[in-house]
This record gives structure tokens, sequence and C-alpha cells, in this order.
């Protein structure tokens, strides 16, 4: 009976009882080398794969074998979100790209640099969302969550729960920021104007409503979901003005920056 790797104990089977040790272990190559990286440095496997592909074809069996205790098939909802946010933040920080320039540009693209104006106060709040873009990410979550609890009092789930669903959707969102932040700084262009990421944003939280929400009426739970999208955005921009009010208020001299 061959010894563990690791403690020397006697296994039975291709892992140790004791330590969890794998006994099918191969000599060294680029393959295992990439993957010990990938998962020490993101935490990446090929759940979170897994995860990837299944929560854009049926959110639904994503979100309900998690909640129902499965931790093994996919990647949980709030590791997948900072995973999410994480490469998308290394990756501006690697190509060095100014997340500040990239909302400057897509205001521009959608209005017109004749229409599109900036001030002081302006180019102030896009380096102060693009110096706290992880927070503000975050903070989207638990009013996500609250508007879910709002549409879906019915569906009994805990606001923990409710968490999940918004970690999932959030984190998808980040990978479609990565997506447009990499077009546009390889390519000078944008997936869509403003209006367009917003109605994607909506539609898409009707997918995850529709998916896994378990309602009979299906299309009035679509909506629903494009209604929380919407008002999630209301109550987050509502948050974001009462942080300005408050940050004005306490530093009086920001507020000759409103002026043009």
């Amino acid at each position: 009976m061959p010894a563990c790797y690791n403690c020397n104990r006697p296994v039975e089977g291709n892992f140790c009882s004791n330590c969890g040790q794998s006994m099918q272990v191969k000599r060294l190559s680029f393959k295992n080398l990439f993957h010990d990286v990938q998962n020490k440095l993101f935490g990446i496997d090929n759940k979170y794969f897994r995860t990837i592909v299944d929560l854009f074809v049926h959110p639904g069996v994503v979100f309900r074998s998690y909640i129902s205790g499965n931790r093994v098939k996919y990647t949980g909802g709030a590791g997948f979100f900072f995973i999410c946010i994480t490469i998308l933040v290394l990756h501006m920080s690697f190509f060095g790209i100014d997340f500040a320039a990239f909302i400057d540009a897509t205001g521009a693209n959608a209005l017109g640099d004749e229409v599109y104006q900036k001030n002081d106060f302006s180019i102030w709040m896009q380096r102060k969302i693009s110096q706290n873009f992880r927070i503000f990410n975050f903070l989207q979550i638990p009013i996500m969550a609250f508007s879910s609890l709002l549409f879906f009092k019915k569906q009994r789930l805990t606001f923990l729960e409710f968490m999940t669903f918004s970690f999932y959707y959030s984190g998808l969102i980040a990978l479609v920021s990565f997506l447009d932040v990499s077009i546009y700084h390889f390519f000078g262009l944008f997936l869509g104007v403003e209006w367009m990421k917003i109605a994607f944003s909506a539609l898409l939280a009707g997918w995850f409503a529709y998916s896994c929400f378990d309602e009979k009426r299906k299309w009035w739970t679509f909506t629903k979901g494009v209604l929380v999208s919407m008002l999630s955005t209301f109550f987050f921009m509502m948050a974001v003005m009462l942080a300005i009010v408050v940050y004005l208020i306490t530093n009086p001299e920001l507020v000759k920056t409103l002026k043009p």
C-alpha cells in the first residue's frame, strides 16, 4: 500500500483520507505551473469557468445549486464577484488603462464632443470613481439585494441569499466591463453607447430573475428583474449623490469646483 506524499500514512484510493493529498501526482509541466499560479493568485479553477458559462446560459441552475448547499460544482457568489473584479482591476493596471479617461471617453461617445462638457467638478468626480472603483462596485451588491427582496418577497429567501443573486449578476457585469475596457484600450471603440449598456444590464437582470426565481408568470418575473435593475441604479445614484453632498459640506473648499 503506497504512503501519502505529505503525511506518510498508508493510502487506499486516489486521495489520502488523513490530509487530502492527491496520489495522482505527475511530473511538473507548464500546465501544472499555470494551474498552480492561477489557483493561488486568483483562486481560479475549472469550476470558475464552468460558473461563467452556466451563468450566461442558465443562471438559475447555478444560483439554486449554490444556495441549496452544493459548494463543489460552482464558485460561490461572493468569490465569483471578487475574482471578476480583481481580474478587471489587474487588467487595467497591467495595461495602464485610466478608468477615469474611459468614463470621460464614454460620455463623449454618448453625447458627442460638442454636447459633452466637462468642468472641474466632473473631473474630480471621475477621478474619485476611478480611485474607488472596487468600493463603488461592492456597494451595488447590498442595494440590488434589497431591491430584489422588495420585488421577490414571496420567494422566502434570506437577504444573504439575495446577496448571492447580486454577486453572480455583478460578477458577469464586471466581465462585460472587462471586454468593454479592453476594446476601448486596444481599438478605441465601444461596445455601445451608454443607454445600450444600461439596457443590456437591465435585460441581463431580467434574465437572471426569470431563471432564478420560481414564479408562475415567467414574463412578469422577467419584468420584475428589469425593474430590480432600474430601482437598484436609482438607489445607488441617490446614495452617491448623498455621499457627495456630505463630502462637500465637510470640505467647503471644494464647492467652488461646482462652477464650470
